[in-house]
């Protein structure tokens, strides 16, 4: 279950994080999946991101 943001700086983003959560799924599952996110300036995409990396299901998932 995915959680929704909280605070004034997140606009809902509820069937992109549902799609990066499914790709994790997927790649932790051994079927890797790429993701793109694009957007023009200033929509939010890093902050989408950044977000979706700070899920629980997330942490401990990935390495830089």
């Amino acid at each position: 279950m995915i959680r929704e943001p909280t605070g004034p700086s997140f606009i809902a983003r509820r069937a992109e994080l549902e799609m990066l959560t499914s790709a994790l799924s997927d790649a932790l599952e051994g079927r890797p999946r790429a993701v793109l996110v694009a957007g023009e300036a200033g929509v939010g995409k890093s902050r989408l991101v950044s977000h979706f990396l700070g899920l629980p299901a997330c942490r401990g998932t990935w390495r830089m």
